[in-house]
């Protein structure tokens, strides 16, 4: 009996570390992620898509980090009309099922 206790103990401790974290970096799916738009050659609209769990610095940083893929000698970003707030990235928040998580969106051009 203590064997299929400790045998439990064990498969409940190694399920426990095995679920996702809600605030790690993926492509979009509910919770959060990224999304990326391809537009033209090096031209990107990236957003990435918080939950509960993020703030909006994590979000900006893992909206970086997809830049940074898609553009791996780096990237400007753009402004213009569709672009707009802080030098063309769109920080806010989005709204879903009453809940207000953050959202990081701008589009880039890469170097």
């Amino acid at each position: 009996m203590k064997f299929i206790s400790i045998i439990t103990g064990c498969v409940l401790l190694i399920a426990g570390c095995s679920t996702n974290d809600l605030t790690g970096y993926r492509p979009y799916s509910a919770p959060g992620g990224y999304k990326d738009k391809k537009i033209e050659d090096n031209l990107y609209i990236v957003e990435y898509h918080g939950n509960n769990e993020t703030s909006e610095v994590k979000v900006k940083e893992l909206w970086s980090k997809r830049a940074s893929e898609l553009c791996p000698k780096g990237y400007d970003i753009l402004a213009g009309r569709t672009f707009k707030n802080d030098k063309g990235i769109v920080l806010g928040r989005m709204i879903q099922h009453a809940t207000v998580y953050p959202m990081f969106k701008s589009g880039i051009r890469c170097k």
